[in-house]
């Protein structure tokens, strides 16, 4: 009969821990869709690897509502001590965000990013990528 108890207490935890994280993960899904314009940054992002957008692209794009660009920039970046990270630069136009805004804090600036990047001698790998908001 002990044992009978035990599996009966393992059975309970066991669809409690099933219902939170159905719950949890309900409520993850009602907040991302809620913020999701703001989060990506529009109603919809089309990305390509490996080029850029051709004019027709861009046209096609542009036909259909405001647009925003973005270029991206795979990269490994090392720290004076010769750590290594895998880091993703992205610049973006003046029409970015179509929707919500940005708000870039901490210590770094453009021109100190900048200034960086351009440092003599330094090693650099990357592959370029495009994306547009709508």
């Amino acid at each position: 009969m002990r044992g009978f108890r035990i599996f009966l207490a393992c059975l309970a935890l066991g669809v409690a821990a099933i219902a939170a994280a159905g719950s949890t993960a309900e409520a993850f899904r009602r907040g991302l869709s809620a913020e999701a314009r703001d989060i990506l940054g529009g109603d919809l992002a089309v990305s390509v690897q490996s080029r850029v957008f051709t004019p027709a692209e861009r046209q096609a794009f542009e036909r259909r509502g405001p647009v925003a660009y973005a270029a991206a920039h795979r990269a490994m970046a090392e720290a004076p001590g010769g750590e290594r990270r895998l880091v993703e630069l992205r610049g973006v136009d003046a029409a970015y965000p179509a929707a919500g805004r940005v708000v870039i804090g901490g210590e770094g600036t453009s021109r100190t990013s900048s200034a960086a990047a351009a440092t003599p001698g330094a090693r650099r790998w990357s592959r370029p990528s495009s994306t547009a908001w709508a």
